[in-house]
């Protein structure tokens, strides 16, 4: 028998692949948008400001900001036009967080002694959406300072896929531990693997401490499909 997935998919990502291509009216014009608040069920965007400008055939987004659990500030600017019925979508997305323990229960459930517990830390990148796909470029991760590159793919098609390759700098226990507690739970029967049933990892590190064993040139190279995950390195 297979056993039932205990916890639903990323409600966030569900919306992600359900935009709907937005309307362009016919003329030159520009928009200015003041919401309090937007509930996306998933999480509540407050203070939300957007500025446009249209030239008849699509938007242009000048800034789009947005204040999440932390207090994080999200901010997204860039070109946005219509594919067909989806949206299509290339410009910079950054977010900084005060407190990523707060930010990071919108994906995971934080331990009590929670390493992330008074970390800042700030996200930034590349983003397009063309067709069923989500694609950041060029991304960084700091955390306490501390900057780490990385690339990820999202497809919305079914089965959902998630890519992400990722290189970690020498990084010390504190450090290690904070961003493991950032990830998601990583489990075929909780929401990460319903939301991504399959999917591709492609990680490095100068160094870094795992388990409380401390380790160099570090390397994994996986995919997962089907609860069922397969190393190459």
């Amino acid at each position: 028998a297979t056993k039932e997935l205990t916890d639903p998919p990323y409600e966030l990502v569900r919306i992600l692949g359900e935009l709907p291509a937005l309307p362009v009216p016919p003329i030159p014009g520009s928009l200015g948008l003041d919401i309090n608040e937007l509930n996306l069920r998933a999480v509540s965007l407050r203070a939300l400001r957007l500025d446009a400008t249209t030239d008849g055939q699509s938007w242009t987004i000048g800034d789009a900001t947005a204040t999440l659990p932390g207090p994080t500030t999200l901010h997204l600017s860039g070109a946005l036009t219509t594919a067909g019925e989806r949206p299509s979508f290339a410009g910079k997305l950054s977010l900084a967080s005060n407190r990523l323990d707060v930010l990071a229960g919108l994906w995971r459930k934080q331990p009590p002694d929670n390493p992330l517990f008074g970390v800042t830390g700030a996200l930034s990148g590349s983003v397009t959406l063309s067709g069923d796909t989500l694609a950041v470029a060029d991304g960084k991760l700091s955390l306490n300072g501390l900057d780490q590159s990385f690339a990820a793919e999202i497809g919305f098609g079914q089965p959902r896929r998630l890519k992400l390759v990722a290189h970690v700098t020498s990084i010390g226990a504190e450090e290690s531990a904070a961003l493991g507690a950032l990830l998601p739970e990583i489990g075929a029967n909780g929401s990460f693997g319903a939301t991504f049933p399959k999917g591709e990892l492609d990680l490095s590190a100068s160094a870094a401490t795992l388990f409380g064993l401390a380790g160099a040139d570090l390397a994994a190279k996986a995919n997962w499909e089907g609860g069922v995950v397969e190393f190459s390195e």
